[in-house]
């Protein structure tokens, strides 16, 4: 147990090595007031189809634009467009995945490639920028290492079929990325598998609640918490027994040993 133990927490710290960061920002409710100050340049805005919008109206224009782009207004497009630095993927309207997911794997290719078939199939759907901001910036970060962060920005919005999808759909990349949802009152932190993590007290974000995605989850250990637990089994049946948490240490510890897990940390 010692030794598993320990080469989790070896595997969680390459990923605390910080590696290239990219905002995904979606068609639901954004919010810009509580996510980190970070200079423009030093991160990638992929707009999701109609999230191109909030990016536009807090004066960030994106570097990529991904989707089927029947849901964003004409005047964006035609900004984004004459913008003339601005890469996109223009999928068909008739397509298996959602604006949020092709963004997502979008950003899984950049970082970790992937089959030659999958870049075919991108490339057919690309309208290249005549000078590619995007480029410029890739260049400008190609030395740097470590587990990509992904932010995503309005995920949630008024179809809680469409927000429930735009959190299950992290599952399938959470071991490449680095991947945090930021909303008005909440952040959430998707887990598959042995996972370790370090939190910090913060009171702006009080309640941590942890949500079983899958049947059970295993080895669920919490340290510095109001509630503290080790090596426990929770059934996702049981979810509300782990609602409302505390961090009451100035550094709290989360790990699970097998499962699938999703994280909040909540102002109210």
């Amino acid at each position: 147990m010692s030794g598993c133990l320990m080469k989790i927490i070896k595997d969680e710290r390459k990923q605390m090595e910080k590696g290239r960061h990219y905002r995904i920002i979606a068609g639901g409710k954004v919010c810009f007031d509580n996510i980190p100050e970070v200079s423009p340049d030093d991160i990638i805005w992929v707009a999701a189809d109609s999230g191109a919008a909030a990016l536009l109206s807090n004066g960030i224009m994106p570097d990529i634009l991904v989707g089927d782009l029947d849901s964003i207004a004409e005047k964006d497009l035609n900004q984004i467009k004459n913008d003339g630095q601005i890469e996109i993927f223009r999928f068909p309207a008739e397509k298996d995945m959602s604006d949020t997911y092709l963004a997502l794997q979008l950003v899984s290719l950049l970082e970790d490639g992937g089959p030659e078939e999958l870049w075919t199939e991108w490339a057919q759907y690309h309208i290249p920028a005549a000078g590619s901001k995007f480029l410029k910036k890739w260049q400008r970060m190609s030395h740097i290492t470590g587990l990509a962060q992904v932010d995503i920005l309005g995920a949630s919005g008024s179809r809680p079929d469409h927000s429930l999808a735009n959190y299950w759909i992290a599952y399938g990349f959470v071991s490449q990325l680095n991947i945090t949802y930021w909303q008005e009152k909440s952040l959430a932190y998707p887990c598959v598998g042995k996972t370790v993590k370090y939190f910090k007290k913060n009171p702006q974000y009080p309640y941590f609640s942890i949500l079983p995605v899958s049947e059970q989850i295993c080895g669920l250990t919490l340290t510095g918490f109001r509630y503290p637990l080790f090596n426990a089994k929770v059934r996702q049946e049981e979810a509300s027994l782990l609602l409302s948490n505390e961090i009451i240490d100035e550094n709290a510890f989360f790990s699970i040993t097998a499962g699938k897990v999703l994280i909040f940390r909540t102002k109210d």
